[in-house]
């Protein structure tokens, strides 16, 4: 199934694939996920210091119906609470 994202900054398009998706020791096995295959829409994609976004954003931006990682990670009794903490450095 192919999906289309407008962001501010341009579109992305792409597919959704399953796979499993492990965080640290927590699997999530056959987990749908967008996966982007199209960025040219994107300004500057390129010059970015990363090569992917993994959504941990609220469910209410999640496209296609499918649940977010920290959803699945939450019903599968995985992880206690939909709280996650992370670190930006050099």
């Amino acid at each position: 199934v192919i999906f289309q994202i407008s962001y501010v900054s341009g579109d992305i398009s792409g597919l959704f694939c399953q796979d499993t998706v492990v965080v640290g020791e927590m699997a999530l096995p056959n987990f749908t996920f967008a996966e982007v295959s199209d960025t040219s829409g994107l300004r500057n994609w390129a010059g970015m210091p990363f090569d992917g976004v993994l959504g941990l954003g609220f469910p209410e931006l999640a496209i296609g119906g499918y649940p977010t990682v920290m959803q699945a990670l939450v019903q599968s009794g995985q992880l206690a609470e939909p709280v996650f903490g992370f670190y930006l450095g050099d």
